[in-house]
């Protein structure tokens, strides 16, 4: 047991748990915070208990962040709930949360200077920033930053409620179809990943290894985006390279050549790693892709998808239609076929949009 100090908590290495037993103090919780992110912490899990109660602005204090990074460039609130809440339950506290997360931004890069979106939700979550603006202004509490964010897209999930239910078929998008992606992370049969010399355990059988998948790595950032079928030749290509800079250690060579090769080393080794691990998910997942059921599932999808486009196109090519004035012109050939042209833009526009 310790007393609760701040700035750097040492911890041993063998201590898993880390528990913190405080009073319900604001000040207290700064002290809490500088233990918990100074210095490096893996594989470790820290719990509060208060006493003799639980205090809400403890909480918040501690625990307010609004955006969670997951990768370089992307940033998640969590807000796994809150589809349902506004579209079923009609509860719009998350747009308010949403605003609120993008004022902290604007507090930080600047005001967005231009902002367009699409939806219900997308106009309501507008006007609240607008309102927090309009706020914040009157206030004057924090100074003019230099804008770093030009352009913000507001999208509402409900005009586009077809794309999720759509089996992905790039690299990253296989991983979460089939064996599930959260918070950056996978969990794979760890005896995939055993060396062909090791004999796996009865307990190794059923472990789990747990893969963090973000841009930070070189090779996942390549191929993280790229069709299934495009994933094979990339790696090909690179355990060519990776065994011929391997094959540098043979033959005649200076000390400053051996000193130059022993410092790639280390990211030779971290590279053929990475290689042979996204090489076992790759086997992993043409497994899964190369069976009947995925195959004769990916056609019946892609027929349906077939009918919802011609459907789509159908409903706006009316829609256009009826805005147009038939009494009075004549809709000829090559005004229907600009339609069509009209119409395919518009889906394709909303098709290519990565929507989180």
């Amino acid at each position: 047991m310790y007393p609760l100090y701040g700035g750097t908590l040492t911890i041993p290495p063998n201590i898993a748990n880390v528990i913190f037993i405080s009073r319900p103090q604001l000040e207290l919780m700064d002290l809490i915070a500088e233990n918990v992110h100074e210095g490096k912490r893996p594989n470790k899990e820290f719990h509060l208990f208060f006493v003799p109660h639980k205090s809400l602005l403890c909480q918040k204090k501690l625990f307010k962040c609004d955006l969670f990074p997951f990768d370089n460039d992307l940033l998640s609130m969590e807000l796994s709930g809150s589809f349902k809440e506004f579209h079923l339950e009609n509860d719009p506290t998350c747009l308010y949360q949403v605003a609120q997360a993008i004022q902290g931004l604007q507090k930080l890069y600047g005001k967005i200077s231009k902002v367009t979106g699409r939806g219900p939700a997308a106009s309501k979550v507008w006007e609240l920033l607008e309102r927090l603006n309009r706020e914040e202004e009157d206030n004057k509490s924090h100074p003019a930053s230099s804008v770093a964010i030009e352009h913000l897209l507001l999208l509402d999930r409900s005009v586009d409620l077809l794309s999720p239910l759509v089996t992905q078929l790039t690299y990253e998008g296989l991983i979460d179809e089939i064996y599930g992606i959260k918070y950056n992370t996978v969990q794979l049969p760890a005896r995939k990943f055993h060396d062909s010399d090791d004999s796996p355990t009865a307990m190794s059988l059923n472990e789990k290894k747990q893969i963090i998948l973000n841009s930070g790595e070189k090779l996942f950032a390549e191929i993280r985006d790229k069709n299934v079928n495009g994933v094979g030749p990339v790696l090909s290509k690179k355990a060519k390279v990776i065994s011929s800079q391997f094959d540098e250690r043979y033959g005649d060579k200076s000390v400053q050549e051996i000193k130059q090769f022993v410092a790639r080393l280390p990211h030779m080794l971290a590279t053929k790693q990475s290689l042979a691990r996204h090489t076992t998910i790759a086997e992993m997942i043409k497994e899964v892709t190369d069976s009947s059921n995925f195959l004769e599932s990916l056609q019946v999808e892609q027929e349906k998808s077939k009918e919802v486009v011609k459907l789509y196109r159908h409903r706006q090519t009316e829609h256009i239609y009826r805005r147009y004035d038939s009494t009075t012109a004549t809709v000829t050939e090559n005004f229907t076929s600009a339609l069509h042209k009209v119409v395919d833009k518009l889906w394709l526009k909303t098709k290519t949009v990565r929507l989180l």
